[in-house]
C-alpha cells in the first residue's frame, strides 16, 4: 500500500509538537519554520495505509542561525536644552533570526565616512559631545553569531532650529472598529523654532507590526489611524518634526481597539503540484474575507517580499516558482481589515529533471583524457540523476563523442573522458537523460601536446657530422614514436636565420647522424615527436654542437654552444680576478708592517751595547723586552 512518513518537532521544555507529513519517497526532508538559536526534538512515523506507527527515538538539534532583520522603529532626537546630545531608541528586529548579542550604532556627519562606533546591549543609547550646527546620519544594526544583520537608518540635526522637547498629554481612545484616535499638546518650543507636522508612531505587540503615520498639519492636536486590526492592543507614541528632523517621542499610551476580533487562519497547509506550482488551502471561520498570500524561500524572505498575491477563497494555487526549491508561506485576513497572521507552512515544488546541469568545467586533461567536472541542476539533490555527456573534436568534423553516465544523487559529478588526441580542441556539453534535457553551457578544452623529448645530446663525429641521442619521456612517447616517428630540426648558431629546419622526418629512433655540415661551425638542434592526427608533438629543449675542424683537430667541447662557454668562463674569471685582489692586499700590508719595524727598530737602538729596547709604554723598565745580537757589523735584515 502506499506509505508516507510523519515529521514531529517541538521546542525543548514545551509539551505541544507540529507535525508534518511527507507524501514522498525520500528519507530527507527540510523544515523551514524553525526558532533560530533553539533547541528541538524531532521524532519520525511511518505511516502506511492510513495507520501510524510507533515514531523513532528523540533527536535533539538546535536550528542553526542567521543575521537579523533591521530593529524596528529607529528613533533620534535632540535632548531638552542640550544641542549637542541625542538620545536613540529602536525596538528588536522583527526577524531576529537567533540570540541578539549586542547592537552596532554608527554614527558620523558624512554617511560614507561614519566617525563614531558603539555596541550597545540594550534597545537604546544616548550619542553625548556631537558638533553644534551638523546633521548626523545614525544607523543601527543587530548582531547575532552569524554577523551582522540589515541597518534601520535616520538622521537628526544639532542646529539651534532641530526641536527638542516632545509632545504632552497623550492619549488614546478607539470608538469605531479597526481604528484608534490620539489625540497630544504641542510641546513647548523657543521662539524661532517651528513645528511643520508630527508624526504617530504605533506598534501592535501581539503581531510584531510596527508602522507610522505623518501628520503634516502644525496646528494638529489629534489625528485617527484606520486599518488596523481588531480587538487588538496597540502602544502609541507621537513626535513633532520640521526641517532639522525629528523631535523626540512623547511618552507612550496603550489603546485596545474596538472588536470582534477577526478569525484566525487556521490549517494552513501546502502541497507541491508540479515543477512551478505549490496549492494552498486553509480554514477560516465566517465568510466575505480577501486572504493575502505571502511567501518565500525563508521567513525574512517572506517578510521582505510582503503580500504576493489576493484571494478571496480559502485556497490558492502559487505560481510561477522554481523548481525543487522549498518555500515557506504565510496567509492573513487583508480586507476588510488586516487579521492576525497564520502560522508558517511550507512546501517543496516538483524537480524539473530537464533543467541544464551548472558550471561544466575541466579539473585536469592530459594528451588522450579530459577529466570533466559539473554540478547538479538544483543544489541538495534529493533524487538520482543520469546524465549524457557530448563532444566534438574542433579538428575532425568526423569525431564525435556521447556517453551515459551512472545515475547519481551527489550534488557534484565528474567524469573522465578518454580516447581522445594530442593538441585537440574539443566542446563538450552534459544534460540529464531526460526527454528533451536542456544542455548545459558547452565546455571548450584543449589537450596536451604528445610530451617533448628529454636528455638531448649532440656528440661531435667528424668535420661533417653530428650525433644526436635523446630519450622518451613515457611510454605514451614511445607508443605515438612507433607509428610516426620523430622529427630532427636545425639551425647554424651563426646564422642569421632565426628559424629552425626539419633536418629528417619519420626518424624511427631515439639517435640521428646528421650529415653534409660546415666543418668548425656551431649548430643548434631540436627534436620532436613526429605529425600526429595532424599535430606535431612538444619541442625538446635546444642542445649544440660543434663539428671538427678539416684537418681533423678536435675542437675544445662545447656541449653548450656560447652560452654554456660563458657559463664556464664566467665564474672562473671571478674567482682569478678575486685572487688577484687578495694578493694586492696581502703585498701592501707585508710593505707596510715592514717600513714600520724598521723605522721603529731604528729609533730604539743603541749602538754602544749593541740592543734594541721596546717598550710597551709602561714605567716598569723590568717588564721591557730586549732583543740583543744587533751591530753596525752584523746588519738588521727584516725579510
Amino acid at each position: 500500500g502506499t506509505y508516507s512518513y510523519i515529521i514531529y518537532y517541538r521546542e525543548t521544555g514545551s509539551g505541544f509538537a507540529t507535525s508534518q507529513e511527507d507524501t514522498g519517497s525520500s528519507v530527507t526532508y527540510k523544515i523551514l519554520t524553525l526558532k533560530p538559536g533553539i533547541m528541538y526534538v524531532f521524532q519520525v512515523a511511518a505511516k502506511v495505509g492510513g495507520i501510524i506507527y510507533e515514531p523513532s527515538a528523540n533527536a535533539y538539534e538546535t536550528a542553526p542561525e542567521g543575521v537579523p532583520s533591521a530593529p524596528r522603529n529607529l528613533h533620534c532626537s535632540l535632548r531638552q536644552q542640550s544641542l549637542t546630545t541625542v538620545d536613540c531608541s529602536w525596538q528588536q528586529p522583527s526577524t531576529p533570526n537567533g540570540v541578539i548579542r549586542y547592537y552596532l550604532v554608527e554614527y558620523g556627519t558624512d554617511l560614507g565616512f561614519m566617525t563614531g562606533l558603539k555596541r550597545v546591549q540594550n534597545l537604546n543609547t544616548t550619542l553625548a559631545d556631537l558638533q553644534l550646527g551638523m546633521r548626523y546620519s545614525i544607523r543601527v544594526r543587530g548582531h547575532t553569531n552569524v554577523g551582522d544583520g540589515d541597518s534601520a537608518m535616520t538622521t537628526v540635526s544639532t542646529s539651534p532650529g532641530t526641536i527638542a522637547t516632545k509632545p504632552t498629554g497623550v492619549s488614546a481612545s478607539s470608538a469605531v472598529r479597526g481604528s484608534f484616535t490620539v489625540t497630544w499638546t504641542a510641546p513647548q518650543l523657543p521662539s524661532g523654532v517651528k513645528i511643520q507636522g508630527y508624526k504617530i508612531w504605533y506598534t501592535s505587540e501581539t503581531q510584531a507590526v510596527s508602522a507610522s503615520m505623518t501628520v503634516a498639519n502644525p496646528s494638529a492636536t489629534s489625528a485617527t489611524v484606520t486599518y488596523l486590526s481588531p480587538a487588538t492592543r496597540y502602544t502609541v507614541q507621537v513626535s513633532a518634526y520640521n526641517d532639522k528632523g525629528h523631535g523626540p517621542k512623547s511618552d507612550d499610551v496603550s489603546v485596545t481597539t474596538r472588536g470582534p476580533a477577526l478569525p484566525n487562519i487556521q490549517h494552513l497547509s501546502a502541497q507541491g503540484m508540479t515543477q512551478s506550482s505549490v496549492e494552498l488551502s486553509w480554514h477560516v471561520d465566517g465568510s466575505g474575507y480577501t486572504f493575502g498570500i505571502y511567501y518565500g524561500e525563508s521567513p525574512l524572505q517572506l517578510e521582505r517580499n510582503g503580500i504576493r498575491a489576493n484571494t478571496t477563497q480559502q485556497s490558492y494555487t502559487v505560481e510561477h516558482l522554481q523548481s525543487d526549491i522549498n518555500y515557506v508561506f504565510m496567509v492573513r485576513i487583508v480586507q476588510p481589515l488586516p487579521g492576525p497572521s497564520s502560522a508558517y507552512t511550507s512546501a517543496t515544488t516538483s524537480f524539473d529533471n530537464t533543467l541544464p546541469p551548472k558550471g561544466l568545467t575541466a579539473l585536469q586533461h592530459n594528451q588522450t583524457s579530459v577529466l570533466l567536472k559539473w554540478q547538479a541542476p538544483r543544489d541538495q539533490l534529493h533524487l538520482n540523476l543520469q546524465y549524457e555527456i557530448d563532444g566534438t573534436d574542433e579538428e575532425n568534423a568526423t569525431w564525435s563523442y556521447a556517453v551515459r553516465t551512472k545515475s547519481s544523487s551527489s550534488d557534484m559529478i565528474t567524469y573522465n573522458v578518454t580516447g581522445l588526441f594530442p593538441g585537440h580542441q574539443y566542446v563538450f556539453t552534459v544534460k540529464t537523460s531526460a526527454q528533451d534535457a536542456k544542455q548545459s553551457r558547452p565546455y571548450l578544452v584543449t589537450t596536451d601536446l604528445v610530451s617533448a623529448p628529454i636528455e638531448l645530446k649532440v656528440w661531435s663525429e667528424s668535420s661533417s657530422k653530428l650525433l644526436l641521442i635523446w630519450e622518451t619521456a613515457n611510454l605514451y612517447v614511445d607508443q605515438v614514436a612507433l607509428e610516426v616517428g620523430f622529427e630532427v630540426l636545425m639551425k647554424s648558431e651563426d646564422s642569421t636565420n632565426s628559424s629552425y629546419q626539419v633536418v629528417q622526418d619519420m626518424v624511427m629512433h631515439s639517435n640521428y647522424m646528421v650529415t653534409g655540415l660546415q666543418d668548425a661551425t656551431q649548430y643548434l638542434f631540436m627534436v620532436r615527436v613526429g605529425n600526429y592526427h595532424g599535430f606535431y608533438g612538444a619541442n625538446s629543449s635546444a642542445e649544440s654542437g660543434m663539428t671538427l675542424a678539416v684537418d681533423g683537430t678536435k675542437p675544445q667541447p662545447q656541449k653548450g654552444g656560447k652560452t654554456r662557454l660563458a657559463a664556464i668562463l664566467a665564474p672562473t674569471l671571478l674567482v682569478i680576478v678575486v685572487l688577484a685582489i687578495a694578493l694586492a692586499i696581502f703585498v701592501i700590508r707585508h710593505r707596510r708592517l715592514q717600513r714600520s719595524f724598521m723605522s721603529f727598530a731604528t729609533s730604539h737602538y743603541d749602538t754602544s751595547r749593541g740592543e734594541a729596547t721596546f717598550t710597551t709604554g709602561d714605567d716598569d723598565d723590568e717588564d721591557s723586552p730586549i732583543i740583543r745580537g744587533f751591530s753596525d757589523d752584523e746588519p738588521l735584515v727584516v725579510a
